[in-house]
């Protein structure tokens, strides 16, 4: 609690150094890296080039030699009210504490860090006039540049020098851990060592030092970075792969384009765009000052032909949206936490859910039963729930099957944005009009919204509703938020819908880009780039993910149907010569081609009459994997083995059937149980035999014994598929009632 109010304090009054980057909300390692990287960067570009000294400084026990005194004063000096001081006083003074989590003792504190950055608040001040500074909490990092190395060295040396006599006087000792490194586009000064002196020592020149994590060089070459990381990228890569095959179900020699596009992976290069046009947005709306802003904004022309963060997330940028170009700032000051007892409340249902009629009279009986005094609708809209937002509320009074409107107001939402964003827009204007018409507090307050996200996010506290839960927490009167369902004719919800709906055609100025909907949009935008392969492309082309969810009703038909489309199935016959050279390649239906997925899709004459019935005509496009997966999982299991399989089950009206093992195995007397595909809801059938399995003909059903459905077989093959016979897997069991591995077993249709 006190550490939050101190933080809320020194943000709200920009007491911190905006070179301190640890502990602070909003500031990262990659932020005060992407400052100095890319103002070493920026100095290779310029025509006369300047190079860089830099001294990465360590403070040797930093936390451990503070001067309790001192801090004391560094915080009354900054403006904190001396309440909190003689608390903090008294707080640092003889006591020593240990918090035990989950069994193991942790000296873990939320108020050191904070004070610490206190005590060395003042360090970078002593310098700002020499050199570039970054703090990173205790590690602290300077440097000059010039095209006149000698100079640059220079200015590092004073600025060392200041810093060892402000430590000096706050009792802090520099490590003799810290190094100096130089950097340089210019091959003359590959040997060239800068010479900085601490403390009568020299300080170590280290080529290749670790900046807060990332190995640096003269050059910006990142060379022993990418060879420390080579290794684990490629394990890396590696075990992606692998986790995609698990994922899919695919084949080792299935592309993986095919896999990442059935999974919904992307590639590491689509990623790293992605991070870096995402760290671009954040550093966009970050204040002034602040690294990640000073990197990105300072107009740097380029002479080299070397890439930088900034040019490469310029080029990012300029194929996103333009709508992103308006931008919200971040929020930059811990929201107050300290407030009055709540008189709010969130009510997350209204009963158990039934037929419409009956969801609208509970939803009705909720409110009804509330009897507040004002009852405020809300809704947001969002054009595909991502761009073209909306929002209203509507205020009324009396009966909710019968309410009085007495007030409604319609906000123009974001250009891109979501439909969470677009709810809380509207309950926040809610929340606003109770502040400011309810003086009386005694009136209750209902408000009403159909997003259970957004009452979800109430409930639980969510940073994403601090501020309109904070101004629920100032308002003193009852209310209560209640969650309603949508579209089942509660009144109000559909005079606030309506409004939502026409709020986005307003002729005023969008709301800017919050940097949640900017990150998913750079998600929706930046993906892999069309397969090379040219199948793969012209079967991915129509791919929909959401349209596979909702049409592929189980994992076994989602793995079959992904095999198909990358055409490494064992159900296609020229694949399975891949695996087994002595099998032929040629279609069993027409034997003039090779079975691949084009022949058995597109040109195949055994399935004329299949693609016919399913698709209304003849030709299909490459495509239709993707574009209808629901009909062309039909194909994989046509009509014909399915009257064969019904001819089974019923006797086949006089036709023969006759079950052929793929293996040279006979059996004795036994049964065999047939696990066959559920699409057409089949039953699961007993078939009593007492003759050899290889030879065996069926005629008539009183052979056959019908039991409950069951689950299907898991093998690749296992489903009915093709024009002329079906494709099943079996167990036999023997007299002794011992079940025998599973088989496979072709369903033919005799004539």
């Amino acid at each position: 609690m006190v550490h939050t109010r101190l933080y809320h304090l020194v943000e709200a009054r920009g007491i911190f150094n905006h070179s301190q980057a640890g502990f602070r909300k909003n500031r990262s390692c990659e932020d005060q890296l992407l400052w100095m990287i890319q103002d070493v960067s920026d100095g290779f570009q310029e025509k006369k080039r300047r190079r860089t000294v830099m001294a990465l400084l360590d403070l040797s026990r930093a936390y451990d030699r503070v001067w309790k005194e001192d801090l004391m004063l560094t915080i009354i000096d900054s403006g904190v009210p001396l309440k909190l001081v003689r608390w903090f006083n008294a707080f640092l003074s003889n006591r020593q504490f240990r918090v035990m989590f989950n069994g193991s003792l942790s000296r873990t504190r939320l108020l050191i860090p904070l004070l610490f950055i206190f005590y060395i608040n003042s360090l970078p001040d002593e310098i700002k006039d020499l050199v570039n500074d970054s703090l990173f909490a205790d590690d602290l990092t300077i440097w000059s540049s010039h095209n006149n190395k000698e100079e640059a060295s220079r200015y590092v040396q004073l600025a060392v020098q200041k810093i060892e006599a402000s430590c000096k006087k706050k009792k802090m000792l520099l490590s003799e851990k810290s190094v100096v490194i130089f950097f340089s586009s210019s091959s003359g000064d590959a040997r060239w060592k800068p010479d900085i002196t601490m403390g009568g020592n020299t300080l170590k020149f280290d080529p290749c030092p670790k900046l807060l994590g990332l190995v640096i060089n003269r050059t910006l070459s990142f060379q022993q970075h990418v060879d420390k990381v080579v290794d684990e990228m490629d394990r890396l890569d590696r075990a992606q792969n692998q986790a995609l095959r698990r994922v899919t179900k695919e084949a080792v020699s299935t592309p993986v384009e095919a896999m990442r596009l059935e999974s919904g992976m992307q590639s590491y290069r689509t990623i790293s765009q992605r991070l870096t046009a995402n760290s671009r947005e954040r550093a966009s709306r970050c204040p002034e000052g602040h690294p990640a802003r000073i990197a990105l904004e300072k107009d740097q022309p380029h002479g080299l032909c070397r890439d930088s963060w900034r040019e490469l997330s310029n080029r990012i940028s300029s194929t996103l949206p333009n709508e992103l170009a308006d931008r919200e700032p971040l929020p930059t000051i811990e929201e107050e936490v300290w407030t009055p007892q709540k008189r709010w409340r969130v009510n997350n249902t209204v009963g158990g859910l039934g037929r419409s009629e009956e969801t609208k009279q509970k939803a009705t009986e909720t409110i009804r039963n509330i009897d507040a005094t004002w009852t405020i609708y809300t809704d947001g809209s969002a054009k595909d729930g991502t761009r073209d937002g909306g929002s209203a509320m509507v205020v009324t009074t009396g009966d909710p099957l019968d309410p009085q409107t007495i007030f409604s107001e319609t906000i123009r939402g974001r250009m891109l944005t979501s439909s969470f964003d677009e709810e809380k827009e509207a309950l926040g204007a809610a929340v606003r009009w109770l502040e400011d018409n309810t003086p009386n507090n005694s009136d209750k307050g209902l408000t009403c919204t159909d997003s259970q996200a957004l009452t979800s996010a109430l409930a639980n506290d969510s940073r994403e509703v601090s501020n309109i839960t904070r101004k629920l927490d100032t308002l003193n009167r009852e209310i209560i938020l209640q969650w309603i369902p949508s579209h089942v004719g509660i009144v109000g919800n559909e005079r606030a819908e309506a409004l939502a709906n026409e709020a986005s055609g307003l002729k005023e100025r969008a709301k800017p880009t919050t940097y949640k909907s900017a990150v998913a949009t750079i998600k929706r935008t930046i993906k892999d780039p069309s397969p090379s392969h040219a199948r793969t492309a012209q079967v991915y082309q129509k791919l929909s993910r959401e349209r596979d969810e909702k049409t592929l009703l189980s994992r076994r038909d989602a793995v079959m149907l992904a095999r198909l489309r990358s055409g490494h199935s064992m159900l296609l016959a020229g694949y399975r010569t891949l695996m087994n050279p002595a099998e032929s390649p040629s279609c069993p239906r027409c034997e003039e081609a090779n079975e691949t997925v084009e022949h058995w899709l597109l040109d195949c004459p055994g399935t004329l009459a299949a693609r016919q019935e399913i698709f209304g005509g003849t030709t299909v496009e490459l495509s239709i994997p993707t574009e209808d997966p629901e009909d062309y999982r039909r194909n994989i299991s046509p009509q014909t083995p399915s009257r064969a399989i019904r001819a089974l089950l019923t006797g086949g009206g006089g036709k023969l059937l006759r079950i052929d093992s793929r293996y040279t195995k006979a059996y004795g007397p036994s049964e065999v149980m047939l696990n066959i595909d559920e699409l057409n809801n089949y039953k699961k059938t007993m078939i009593k035999c007492n003759e050899d399995l290889l030879s065996r003909n069926y005629v008539g059903q009183e052979e056959l014994e019908v039991r409950s459905i069951g689950d299907c077989a898991t093998l690749e093959e296992d489903a009915m598929h093709l024009c002329s016979e079906a494709y099943v897997s079996a167990h036999v069991i023997d007299t002794s009632g011992k079940k025998t591995p599973s088989e496979d077993y072709w369903i033919r249709e005799l004539s």
